[in-house]
């Protein structure tokens, strides 16, 4: 079961690998046509641009650029909306943008996705998974992308709780009054703070684990991270009084558990059982060294033979021509008959390995007639070949020198010439043609 699984997985990364130009663009597609559709569910006060024209050109886009482009474009679609909401909630809103924006692209721009990532996700009680995939395989600057993406998706609540207030632009007071609102509102938010604050524990933890040199450091630090990731949500319900749903969070913390183990799975697979330990020094240091093969698994390749008339093996090959006559060209005709091969008898194959002789077999429906500017003519078999009990050639057939090769003319090698006959010097080979069902005996 362990062999298919690792073959299967070499199978997908070699997949991958050929393909990674097409797939991680469908990837991105798909990504950020969730990203943008739940953009338009959540505050689509614009209906020009909630349209799937819109969704689609978007996407697109992004599929072909880096993941910062998914979040500016995220970013610009949310400003858009809550601008034909409230205009006052758009400026404040974009000036939290660009903070956000700012932060994420000069100190963690490769994880950049994880801030659209965490809002999506967290429609499907999936957002525990993204600090378990970006401690397994960043380091704990990724706290800040995944920062960013819980605080869009609280703040994307609060501006539609205040996407509502109608405020007089003229009217300073309200103005300020709107604001200070929406700001408190941000601050006074428990539940956001909270989040950031495991999802930061879940990262560092796991970080820190998986950097031990311990067999299977990897999968106890993810196991860790799922265990942070409980207990510090259940000891926020305890101790802030926040509203946690506490079997849904155990269960979908597993599964962000399976999910962070599996994508670790295709990332690395290690040996702890062909552990290496080194010890060298140089000048200014002596170092102990622990090293931890990877496991590699070759996909068998399966060689597909045809047993031969006679009990050889053979490598499988398509033969150009089939039934009871061989197709020659006008240059080899014409050099077999100047040549004036000689004549002999032959005795019948012998039956082996099911192989039997049967006249029936090489006496087919008349060969198709040439045209008379055909390069190609025909020698069939017909009764005047067999003896009378139909058990044997009777008194010819053809014979071509050793060297001559012709299973390009659709015949078939039936073995060396009778070498007890007198005059034979061994250089000659009988050929003869058969049908599919004698090649496939």
């Amino acid at each position: 079961m362990v062999m298919k699984l690792l073959e299967f997985r070499t199978l997908l990364l070699k997949i991958y690998q050929k393909a990674r130009f097409i797939i991680n663009p469908i990837i991105k597609f798909f990504l950020s046509t969730m990203v943008f559709n739940w953009i338009n569910s959540e505050i689509g006060y614009d209906q020009r641009f909630a349209s799937k024209t819109i969704v689609l050109l978007l996407s697109a886009i992004c599929a072909v650029t880096p993941g910062g482009v998914l979040v500016f474009l995220a970013m610009v679609l949310m400003l858009v909306h809550v601008f034909h909401a409230s205009i006052l909630l758009a400026a404040l809103l974009f000036l939290m943008f660009v903070v956000l924006y700012g932060l994420l692209m000069r100190f963690a721009p490769e994880e950049a996705l994880a801030a659209v990532a965490v809002p999506v996700l967290a429609k499907y009680n999936l957002h525990y998974c993204v600090p378990m995939v970006l401690g397994c395989i960043a380091t704990p600057l990724s706290m800040l992308p995944c920062a960013c993406g819980v605080i869009i998706w609280y703040l994307i609540s609060i501006v539609k709780n205040f996407s509502g207030v109608q405020v007089n632009i003229k009217n300073l007071d309200e103005v300020i009054s709107l604001f200070t609102g929406v700001v408190d509102a941000f601050l006074a938010n428990k539940q956001m703070l909270i989040t950031i604050a495991v999802f930061a524990l879940v990262i560092t933890a796991i970080f820190i684990i998986r950097r031990f040199s311990f067999d299977f450091a990897f999968v106890v630090s993810i196991g860790a991270g799922v265990l942070v990731n409980i207990l510090g949500f259940l000891v926020a319900v305890l101790h802030f009084n926040v509203s946690i749903n506490a079997g849904k969070l155990i269960l979908m913390s597993l599964i962000s558990g399976v999910i962070a183990v599996v994508l670790e799975f295709f990332k690395r697979v290690l040996d702890y059982t062909a552990i290496e330990r080194v010890q060298f020094e140089d000048d200014d240091y002596y170092y102990y060294v622990k090293a931890v093969p990877k496991v590699n698994v070759s996909i068998p390749r399966h060689n597909v033979k045809r047993m031969s008339d006679y009990g050889d093996d053979e490598e499988s090959e398509e033969t150009p021509a089939s039934g009871s006559y061989a197709a020659f060209g006008n240059d080899d005709f014409d050099a077999a008959e100047e040549e004036e091969e000689d004549i002999r008898i032959a005795e019948p194959p012998k039956k082996k390995n099911r192989f039997a002789f049967n006249r029936s077999d090489y006496i087919k429906e008349p060969a198709p007639a040439a045209s008379k500017d055909s390069e190609i003519r025909y020698e069939e078999f017909d009764d005047s070949d067999f003896d009378d009990a139909g058990t044997g050639f009777d008194d010819e057939i053809i014979r071509y020198d050793r060297d001559e090769d012709m299973s390009s003319y659709g015949m078939k090698n039936i073995g060396p010439a009778d070498d007890d006959k007198p005059g034979d010097d061994g250089d000659y080979e009988t050929w003869m043609t058969l049908d599919d069902d004698d090649n496939n005996n």
